[in-house]
């Protein structure tokens, strides 16, 4: 389809392409980019900040060791602003210590212009003194424990005591001795030499077989 003819404005088609292009962009961006945020539950970026600030306030509570997790998402556009916010307290914090800092978050929360959340209090994890321990246990078995694998199964020693016995029993390679010491290797050159000539002295013995009855074959053959 052109939209006009060619041969007065060559240019005129290539700009009204682009014009397309560009009101098709502008109108569609802003209803792609509601609409993904409604699939997404995904929240306004002034929204995002104001949580980031009001869960840096919450860390900043006595007795609250740090904001693990906080998610925020909008069902709809123009919609409450909904906060999921973990956070972890102070191990030795009772049950009514805990109460406290709820309150305590939900003021700020509330402080901070946030309409619906939810707060999942949970103790501090226990402090590691043997971390970097830990991590170089972890590297150690992590890496050699594949080179270990690969010496062990990969090496002579289990090929010969655990492979080679169950291949040699379905498909038994000849054994043969190769001498080494030259009383051996004289014994088993005269024993050669010897069953060379056994063949040689064999092979003369079916020639003259083959001879002597060459001519009586060709005596039968004359006379049919």
């Amino acid at each position: 389809m052109t939209l006009t003819s060619p041969g007065k404005h060559p240019m005129a088609e290539p700009l009204a392409c682009i014009a397309v292009a560009l009101l098709m962009i502008f109108v569609g961006l802003p209803t792609c980019n509601v609409l993904g945020r409604t699939l997404l539950l995904a929240a306004a970026p002034r929204d995002a900040a104001g949580m980031r600030m009001a869960v840096a306030r919450v860390a900043m509570i006595p007795g609250v060791v740090r904001c693990a997790e906080h998610h925020v998402w909008c069902a709809a556009q123009d919609a409450a602003v909904v906060v999921a916010l973990r956070v972890e307290v102070d191990r030795s914090a009772d049950l009514p210590a805990q109460n406290a800092l709820r309150s305590q978050i939900t003021s700020v929360l509330e402080s901070s212009g946030l309409k619906s959340w939810t707060v999942d209090l949970r103790p501090a994890a226990a402090p590691s003194s043997d971390l970097a321990e830990k991590k170089v246990i972890k590297f150690t078995f992590y890496v050699f424990m594949p080179m270990g694998f690969m010496v062990y199964f990969g090496g002579p020693g289990f090929y010969e005591r655990y492979v080679a016995d169950e291949t040699y029993k379905f498909n038994a390679p000849p054994k043969i001795r190769v001498p080494t010491e030259p009383a051996e290797i004289s014994k088993t050159l005269e024993a050669l030499k010897e069953a060379r000539e056994q063949r040689r002295l064999a092979r003369e013995q079916y020639m003259k077989n083959m001879d002597s009855q060459s001519p009586g074959v060709a005596g039968a053959a004359s006379t049919e």
